[in-house]
């Protein structure tokens, strides 16, 4: 794990909103998965703002990360440089829609996105600090965040019950299906209003839902209507 900064507090919210409209942008906002070495290489640095990306193939990247960010205080063209140093075995492996390469571009994709040469690193020793650092103002929770968001939307997710069907529909690993499919779940029970729906498991009709997924309050059960 890279060394943490705080940044601009971001919630979950905008965070998932942003990832939606940077999918939108490369035209494959309701596809499962989608080039993501194109989005980073052509789409990103050509519709940006204000920032000049340069992306370097390396195999020397500091304590052996696979991937590294970097904002330069100097400006190229007028725009702030910020520097991808990658591991080529990252980009070859995220071309054959490799889950692990993908997961790790969409979190670099992330810090491109989300943060500048103002965040403030956390050296070490700091680890108090580190203690009181909400989430919302963590680097690497935000980039993971964006990661999880732009790799599986809500409008994806919510159609699934299933996290190794999601995880295989979209290219990504057990855990990410599991923690979208959580967040479905989370979303769908905090609505007030019930979804008129009976429970295909236990007939009862405390059915809460967000886009297709319906989640039962008395037993718990998940299913899908479309």
């Amino acid at each position: 794990m890279a060394l943490d900064h705080k940044v601009l507090w971001r919630d979950v919210e905008n965070i998932a909103a942003l990832a939606f409209e940077w999918r939108k942008f490369e035209g494959h906002y309701n596809s499962p998965s989608f080039d993501i070495v194109h989005f980073l290489e052509c789409t990103l640095p050509n519709r940006i703002i204000g920032k000049a990306i340069e992306i370097i193939p390396t195999e020397t990247i500091e304590n052996d990360l696979p991937a590294l960010v970097s904002f330069k205080r100097e400006r190229k063209y007028g725009y702030q440089r910020a520097e991808l140093l990658l591991k080529p075995w990252i980009v070859d492996e995220a071309k054959l829609y490799g889950e692990k390469a993908r997961f790790i571009i969409a979190h670099e994709i992330g810090h491109l996105i989300l943060h500048d040469c103002d965040s403030q690193p956390f050296s070490p020793g700091m680890d108090k600090k580190l203690r009181f650092l909400q989430n919302e103002e963590s680097a690497e929770w935000q980039a993971n965040q964006f990661a999880d968001q732009f790799l599986v939307p809500r409008h994806i997710a919510s159609s699934f019950t299933d996290p190794s069907e999601l995880a295989q529909y979209c290219h990504v690993d057990l855990e990410c299906a599991k923690r979208r499919i959580e967040e479905i779940r989370a979303i769908a029970l905090k609505n007030k209003n019930y979804s008129g729906n009976s429970c295909a498991q236990c007939g009862d009709f405390r059915l809460k839902s967000f886009g297709s997924s319906h989640f039962c309050e008395n037993c718990g059960s998940h299913c899908t209507y479309i």
